[in-house]
């Protein structure tokens, strides 16, 4: 399970988008043994994992058997896997399959740094979209939005869940004790605490990691940016870009909650990219689609 994972224990969906998760078919990979996996079962689970076709759960339960495997031929078949990987969830999953491996090991592993910073900038991108369209959403919704919207609840977790990726996979080229003091330091209440985290990640980074962190970094308001206030619109074009992008992501959970945001603000404008959308390959995403399209037609 998660228990290994320093992160584990984020708050659950909003309970409006639960019926759409129950599409995700749940199968679970069994392993006859209880130690680490023989070599026969090694094959078996790398061609569960790397079956795109194969349910989510499946994919990441195939992981979690797979990292019992403390050894450098794993380590780097999940760092492979961590460069081509597109579904967010399973790169969720190698990472911290990752962080376990590099924790619990005997060996000491390395991991190339400059790659990393890619997957690193990739992450924070992603939490850079997210914000977006919070404040796009929030913008627009002129009521304004409760604190109990739904689609604002996702996006908060989205946010969270892509800076904990950021933050392990830091871990994996950093000290993982320093990198998950920072993180906790980061979330307390203390502003005078998240300065110290932010000071220590300065001190720790390069100049081109820190670069690269700089957007999540504000110890102001750290994993607060989607509750930031926004001005609504007042006699603007709704520009349906922010939305459009995250539709087509390969974060299957952002282009579900660009969909919802979509539907929920009623953009008629929209119309034709919900039509494209409902018929998505991944069936959370077509579901969301035509639910919204649905919607912007009832006006």
């Amino acid at each position: 399970g998660d228990e290994a994972d320093p992160f584990h224990g984020r708050e659950g969906l909003p309970h409006e988008l639960r019926d759409l998760a129950q599409l995700r078919h749940h199968e679970d990979v069994i392993v006859p043994s209880t130690g680490p996996p023989s070599d026969a079962e090694v094959r078996a689970l790398k061609a569960v994992i790397q079956d795109p076709a194969a349910p989510v759960p499946k994919r990441r339960q195939a992981i979690r058997w797979l990292k019992r495997r403390h050894d450098q031929d794993t380590l780097d078949y999940l760092w492979s896997l961590l460069l081509v990987e597109q579904d967010s969830t399973i790169l969720q999953e190698v990472a911290k399959a990752l962080v376990t491996i590099r924790t619990t090991g005997r060996a000491a592993f390395q991991f190339p740094s400059a790659r990393m910073r890619r997957q690193v900038a990739r992450e924070v991108m992603t939490a850079q979209q997210i914000v977006s369209i919070a404040q796009a959403y929030r913008q627009h919704l002129r009521e304004g939005t409760s604190p109990d919207d739904p689609v604002v609840g996702l996006l908060r977790v989205l946010l969270q869940e892509s800076v904990e990726q950021v933050f392990r996979l830091l871990m994996l080229v950093y000290r993982p004790e320093d990198i998950h003091l920072i993180y906790e330091q980061l979330r307390s209440p203390d502003v005078h605490a998240r300065a110290d985290a932010v000071e220590l990640l300065d001190n720790l980074v390069d100049l081109a990691m820190r670069r690269i962190l700089f957007p999540i970094l504000d110890e102001d308001r750290f994993l607060s940016f989607v509750d930031e206030p926004i001005e609504p619109l007042s006699g603007l074009a709704v520009s349906p870009r922010v939305f459009q992008e995250a539709i087509w992501d390969h974060h299957a959970w952002l282009s579900v909650t660009a969909l919802c945001a979509v539907g929920r603000l009623r953009l008629a404008v929209m119309r034709e990219e919900l039509e494209r959308a409902a018929h998505h390959t991944e069936p959370l995403v077509s579901t969301a689609a035509k639910l919204a399209l649905e919607l912007t037609i009832a006006l």
